[in-house]
């Protein structure tokens, strides 16, 4: 008989706060123009600082400071700036097609890594910054009418940062022609998850209980039984379990003596409006299961649920380890299909380094997702059973 829950529903309070954060840090991750904004930033700062600089040819920094006039400095100026913009053209486009690449030989999963990539991200601001200072040095540069004294030192680093882009260059010609490449991709798929299991997700290396607590193992074997004083804890958001932080959920559940179930695991896609968790008072907790909880306790859980996980548009490979067997088991599917054998094995064998790795992390069985208990032999702390096993769907 399924039990009679009441809907409760976090205020509708401002959006800021850790879970904010959490959605701004993994949309700009992924973003290629944050990391070119600051970087032009810096160079437009230090065009500033570098315009204040006159000097003449003779002076203490004279033997690095650019010796031609006013005219020959602007002139290399545009230049600079010119040929930069147009290489940035071309470094675009290489980004574009191993974007496409990628996508369509192995999976749009792919995609992800490529736009994360921060060498890429740098090269592009790198050159951003260098059209930018350069640019912006047209302004300083031979407007005060003086033919001897103008920042010279600021043309010769606009120069510097050409060669620098040259060098740029070369480097990201050679890792995009190792990025689309098969062991790359498979490769940076498989750290991806490493990194997830190392920043231990709610559940994994961390207590799990005592599994012969009277409870624990009949939830575990046989589904978990929720009583008909359940509260519903329904979600404001649609989208994607990105992260979750058991801490809030474990304070308030020991305040509440109360077992809190979460429906959807990370990684896992939530409707708004549906349970996003469960909350109901266990045999051998400090107060009878038929007293109901009081408003206020019901509303601080469904704050502290509120606060602790954080649900986005997409998928995120912070915490989600499935999603980086998901990519795995999609290039190997994918290969099938044109009898690409070799890459199906070389998939295979990525995957199974990382269920190697998985191993120690010893997962929760079956498709427990998380269970907050409250334990009285342990003075009333709610312990976290470990993650389920990525479902590979």
């Amino acid at each position: 008989m399924p039990p009679s829950a009441v809907p409760i529903r976090p205020r509708g309070c401002a959006r800021v706060g850790r879970e904010t954060l959490d959605k701004r840090r993994e949309k700009l991750g992924g973003s290629l123009w944050l990391i070119p904004l600051l970087v032009t930033i810096v160079a437009l700062a230090l065009g500033w600082w570098l315009g204040r600089l006159t000097g003449r040819p003779g002076g203490p920094l004279g033997t690095i400071s650019f010796p031609g006039g006013p005219e020959e400095a602007r002139r290399i100026l545009i230049t600079v700036a010119t040929a930069t913009i147009s290489v940035f053209a071309v470094v675009v486009g290489l980004t574009l097609v191993a974007l496409q690449i990628a996508s369509n030989r192995y999976s749009p999963r792919l995609a992800r890594s490529i736009l994360r990539d921060r060498p890429t991200q740098v090269v592009l601001g790198l050159f951003v910054a260098t059209f930018a200072y350069n640019a912006s040095g047209l302004y300083t540069v031979g407007q005060n009418g003086d033919e001897a004294e103008y920042p010279r030192l600021a043309v010769t680093v606009g120069i510097v940062l050409l060669s620098l882009c040259i060098a740029a260059l070369v480097y990201y010609v050679d890792r995009v022609a190792h990025t689309i490449q098969l062991h790359w991709i498979l490769h940076t798929a498989r750290i991806g998850a490493s990194r997830a299991i190392k920043r231990g997700p709610a559940g994994i290396r961390r207590p799990t209980g005592r599994s012969d607590r009277t409870g624990i193992r009949a939830m575990i074997d046989n589904g978990v039984e929720r009583p008909s004083t359940a509260i519903r804890i329904a979600g404001e958001e649609s989208g994607y379990v990105q992260r979750l932080r058991p801490e809030p959920i474990i304070r308030a559940a020991a305040v509440a003596d109360v077992v809190v179930w979460l429906e959807p695991g990370i990684g896992y896609h939530t409707v708004a409006g549906t349970a996003l968790a469960w909350a109901w008072r266990p045999h051998g907790a400090r107060t009878s299961p038929d007293v109901p909880l009081s408003p206020a306790d019901a509303q601080n859980l469904a704050e502290a649920v509120r606060r602790s996980v954080t649900i986005g548009w997409a998928r995120s490979a912070y915490l989600d380890i499935s999603l980086s067997a998901i990519e795995l088991v999609d290039v190997a599917l994918l290969s099938m299909h044109i009898f690409d054998y070799h890459t199906v094995e070389q998939s295979t064998a990525e995957l199974s380094v990382l269920l190697c790795e998985l191993r120690p992390a010893r997962p929760g069985p079956g498709d427990l997702h998380r269970l907050l208990r409250d334990d009285p032999a342990r003075g009333a702390r709610p312990q976290v059973p470990r993650l389920p096993r990525p479902r590979l769907r």
